[in-house]
Formats: C-alpha cells, structure tokens, sequence
C-alpha cells in the first residue's frame, strides 16, 4: 500500500513526535488546533495506525525518515 504525506504532513508529525501538544504544533504554525486534529486524523486514516507513534513507526517501515 502507498501512502501520501504532505510536507505539512510531516512537519506535524515530525513536531509530535518532538512531544509538542496539539495546542503547541497550532501556535507554532499559526493555524487552529481543531486544523492539527483534524490532519493527524487523516495521517491515522491513511496509515491505519491507530495512534501517532504507530502511523510514525507504519511510515518508518515505508522507508520514511523523520529528521531535521
């Protein structure tokens, strides 16, 4: 299975993993909280992972990378 992720796609899931809030990733990047919620529900959708740390660990095995 192929999966899509936006370069804000990783940008968030690349705060979360940092251990940054909902509330934070938001002030960080000038947008709402319910806007955070609702991508990291799309990245779950698509990954099939049932929390953020799964979806991270689904897209490693894809051969994703999250760094700096």
């Amino acid at each position: 299975m192929k999966v899509s992720i936006s370069s804000r796609e990783l940008e968030i899931l690349r705060k979360s993993a940092d251990g940054l809030t909902v509330q934070q990733i938001a002030h960080e990047l000038n947008v709402s909280q319910q806007m955070i919620t609702k991508i990291q529900k799309e990245i779950l959708q698509r990954t099939g992972a049932v929390n953020l740390l799964k979806a991270l660990q689904a897209l490693a095995k894809k051969g994703f990378v999250l760094t700096e």
